[in-house]
């Protein structure tokens, strides 16, 4: 039988405890070192399976880091891709407002507006009005 005994913590518990004496557990504690022991020494006598064992854990750790290091890259990239989003997002809405403004015709607040925002305004030849980006030529 198993020196394990069984018994109640106090008056209102219901939940049993059981109690394993010191010596047992002692000794139980041992006889799993022992058979540690022996199992390492038997793997660190036969030095090709140890070296096979080495090489398979050094195997799943470099697995794991590579692993590590492309979820990494995976949440730059897609970092990347929400500010490059929010960037064309953006844009997008500086050009619905000039369009906005040009269907309105509103010039005096468009010429503003277009200036505030950091495109370029041009007058060509025939007396119509341009709106450029920052870099390119009219």
């Amino acid at each position: 039988m198993l020196p394990i005994t069984r018994t109640k913590t106090g008056p209102g518990e219901k939940e049993p405890a059981y109690v394993v004496q010191r010596t047992h557990f002692c000794k139980f504690f041992a006889c799993l070192a022992l058979v540690g022991l022996i199992v390492g020494l038997k793997l660190y006598s036969d030095g090709e399976r140890f070296d096979d064992i080495k090489l398979r854990v050094h195997g799943m750790a470099r697995r794991f880091e590579h692993a590590e290091n492309s979820h990494a890259r995976a949440h730059a990239e897609m970092a990347k891709v929400g500010e490059e989003f929010d960037q064309h997002l953006d844009r997008d809405m500086r050009e619905l407002e000039v369009m906005r403004a040009l269907v309105l015709l509103d010039y005096p607040s468009f010429v503003v507006f277009v200036v505030l925002s950091g495109f370029r305004l041009a007058l060509s030849p025939s007396g119509l009005l341009y709106v450029c980006r920052r870099v390119s030529i009219c």
